[in-house]
């Protein structure tokens, strides 16, 4: 009886596991769903197969478990609600188990098969759970002690078998997202349990925390990995950030040298600590459609992990580079340029500090466009107490190498850089950054900025910060249609764009002259884009009359002051040098 194996389309088969659930297996009104399954022991069994087109015609709903006529698996009892059951499948794919029953007496039992802790109804959540291979792999069935009992036996890759069958399916579609459970006229009502089923859950003050449970590694870094996860009790994909922050074992030390160096390595993690408690601190008052939506946290004490839930999204900017084109252009300068001039409003304002591609996350919505979210918010600090050297070098502002207060400007010439990647301005991708000097890399910048895909965007890349515009500015000049935090006040600005998405007129950049404000800072010099150190304006009058001289003291002079400006200047501005 039954198929000699399971269903080519069956996702999972179900196997019971006591008498009850054998007897709803050798139902005859089941025989088109019966197959062979083998056990560990060579025992051949019999089971449901469960997946599209075998056990039910529904687009969304796998298959539906009670007394009522129209249920795909009948179970007969008096505690058996007319639907009891049924196993729905989500547009991202996840299959997920929920309870219809007069009495919730549909339950998640532990099983030998679950690699995990099972994730059981809970009173408070919504009764629905997902299920997944080697997670939530048995459930009963019935108030009684001997009701139904089933295992889930996957097969293969499920979810791949689930997408790629989706958009085909035949047969009517019809409402399965209100499953029925009042009873059939013909059907006597659902008699309630003697006892409890499920025990009682006292729910937490608030809101009650997420049950996630990992899919899949989508990423890994030098202090942590990502994963793709899934929300249990919804089956909404989330991005799982795992941050690890375990003290590495250290031999007893001798010596003062030796304590130096765990008094150094433990000042790292300290630091580490206070910057991941930072980051958390900031992405939970932060809410902005273009910034990644943070959901929870959850300290691991035992892993010495802090795992940080956000929402998914479906990759980096980096992954779009080989498909760009204008429209996606000025989406991502429209999407960035509001989640600067959001973290700018706050008070005291914030600074990103590390805006690259790699750090734009992008999603395609059902319609088709891209929204685009601002993410990593590791090295972000507020504008009053940001003062360390970090984020990345070749997208790092000029006033970060030489000591310069740090305010929001800076994100904007690191946007002005990520917007010569995206084009791909003098072939900026294949450059090696990391070997090129912070001055040649500002020359490289102030270049590109000559460019004619990008003289629109030439006030981005002024190197005083005073004179470099704000989002607000930039968004009212390029996107006068879209809202901003604050009224920008800009007298050089011309009146922005009639139509969303274009950017027809260049944003006029201040004369380059007014570049030259203090000791540290950079030079332009007319057409050539020449950066250079400078020194005040009455020691660099000194220093030009004594060069003329031709002493050999004053070359002497000239050529320390150049080390030591050379030597400030190669600085790295990498990750290990914002946690040393």
């Amino acid at each position: 009886m039954g198929l000699p194996s399971p269903h080519p389309s069956a996702l999972f088969t179900l196997k019971p596991l006591n008498l009850a659930a054998q007897d709803v297996v050798n139902n005859p009104d089941h025989q088109q769903l019966v197959s062979v399954l083998e056990s560990e022991d060579k025992q051949r069994v019999l089971g449901l197969d469960i997946g599209p087109r075998v056990s039910s015609m529904s687009r969304q709903c796998l298959a539906k478990l009670g007394r009522a006529r129209d249920c795909d698996i009948a179970i007969l009892g008096r505690h058996i609600s007319s639907v009891q059951c049924d196993f729905h499948v989500l547009d991202n794919g996840m299959v997920m188990l929920r309870d219809q029953s007069s009495f919730g007496t549909t339950q998640i039992v532990p099983g030998e098969d679950d690699k995990s802790h099972p994730t059981p109804f809970e009173l408070g959540r919504s009764r629905q759970v997902v299920v997944l291979p080697g997670k939530n792999t048995t459930f009963k069935i019935g108030a009684s002690e001997d009701g139904a009992m089933f295992e889930l036996i996957w097969h293969g890759n499920a979810r791949e078998k689930l997408k790629s069958q989706l958009g085909d399916l035949y047969g009517t579609e019809s409402d399965d997202r209100r499953a029925r459970t009042e009873p059939e006229p013909d059907l006597a009502p659902t008699v309630a349990p003697t006892r409890p089923t499920t025990r009682i859950h006292t729910p937490p003050r608030g809101s009650l925390p997420i049950r996630y449970h990992p899919i899949e590694q989508i990423g890994s870094g030098a202090y942590g990995v990502v994963w793709r996860a899934v929300d249990m009790d919804t089956g909404r994909l989330i991005a799982l950030k795992v941050i690890c922050v375990e003290r590495k074992s250290w031999r007893q030390p001798h010596g003062g040298a030796a304590w130096e160096a765990e008094h150094e390595w433990r000042n790292r993690w300290d630091n580490r600590y206070q910057t991941i408690k930072r980051e958390i601190e900031i992405l939970s008052r932060l809410s902005h459609p273009h910034i990644v939506e943070y959901l929870a946290k959850e300290v691991d004490s035992p892993a010495a992990t802090v795992n940080i839930l956000t929402d998914l999204m479906d990759g980096p900017l980096e992954s779009l580079l080989s498909d760009m084109n204008d429209d996606i252009v000025a989406c991502v300068l429209q999407h960035m340029l509001s989640a600067l001039d959001y973290l700018a409003s706050q008070k005291p304002s914030l600074i990103h500090r590390d805006v690259k591609p790699a750090n734009i996350l992008f999603k395609r919505l059902s319609n088709g466009e891209l929204l685009f979210q601002l993410a990593d918010f590791g090295l972000s600090h507020n504008e009053i107490n940001a003062v360390t050297i970090c984020g990345t070098r070749a997208f790092a502002a000029p006033e970060l190498f030489f000591s310069g207060p740090q305010t929001p400007k800076m994100d904007i010439w690191s946007l002005f850089v990520t917007m010569v990647c995206v084009l791909d301005i003098n072939n900026f991708r294949t450059t090696d950054w990391e070997r090129v000097y912070p001055n040649d890399i500002f020359y490289a910048m102030l270049k590109a900025a000559e460019h004619r895909d990008m003289r629109r965007f030439k006030s981005m890349a002024v190197v005083k910060p005073e004179g470099r515009p704000s989002a607000a500015q930039l968004l009212s000049h390029f996107f006068p249609e879209q809202g901003i935090s604050k009224e920008p006040t800009f007298p050089n600005f011309q009146q922005g764009f009639q139509q969303p998405g274009q950017m027809a007129h260049p944003v006029e950049a201040p004369p380059q002259s007014n570049l030259i404000a203090r000791e540290g800072t950079f030079h332009y010099q007319g057409q050539q884009n020449a950066v250079r150190g400078s020194h005040s304006s009455k020691s660099r009058r000194r220093h030009r009359g004594n060069t003329r001289a031709g002493t050999p003291k004053s070359r002497n002079r000239s050529r320390h002051s150049s080390r030591r400006e050379k030597s400030q200047a190669m600085r790295s501005v990498t990750m290990q040098d914002a946690y040393p």
